[in-house]
């Protein structure tokens, strides 16, 4: 169960700091209005668009995918590699 829940908490931190990062807030936003994730996909959807070259829709679905996915195999690592440690140290 803690394993889950370490990597839980690192695949919350990863979408915090996708969110975060691809959002595009000023420097002096708050910490909540920097972290809008419709903001966040419009932003990742044109860099998906525009750099390579997808079309609008597949642009779109390509990122929600990217912010989705990107925590989620977070979740995975994390929670592997302490599962591995546990077994190691037999704890």
């Amino acid at each position: 169960m803690k394993n889950s829940a370490l990597g839980a908490i690192f695949a919350l931190a990863m979408l915090v700091f996708l969110l975060h990062f691809l959002s595009g807030a000023p420097d002096n936003a708050s910490f909540l209005e920097s972290m809008n994730p419709v903001e966040a996909v419009k932003n990742l959807a044109f860099a998906f668009g525009f750099g390579a070259g997808f079309p609008t829709p597949l642009a779109v679905i390509t990122a929600v995918g990217v912010l989705i996915l990107i925590p989620v195999a977070t979740f995975l690592v994390v929670r592997s590699i302490a599962c591995r440690f546990d077994r190691r140290t037999g704890a």
